[in-house]
């Protein structure tokens, strides 16, 4: 399980600024994982396995917007 977070504040009624937390435990695991036929070269025999892709470590992103208004 990983745990995130957001936090957000609006300013002048069109501005907004947020920070996102991932994986704010640190966890070391795999964000996803594939079963299918895979090759590491292309003149290697196909095999059937599992490929996983492992999660990111603790990170924070900041974040700037503007909202707009279409007349």
């Amino acid at each position: 399980m990983l745990l995130n977070g957001e936090i957000g504040y609006q300013f002048l009624k069109k501005w907004h600024v947020t920070a996102d937390f991932l994986n704010m435990l640190n966890r070391k695991d795999a964000d996803i994982d594939y079963a299918y036929v895979y090759q590491i070269t292309p003149t290697a025999t196909p095999a059937f396995g599992r490929v996983t892709h492992p999660t990111e470590p603790f990170l924070v992103r900041f974040a700037l917007g503007r909202s707009f208004t279409l007349r």
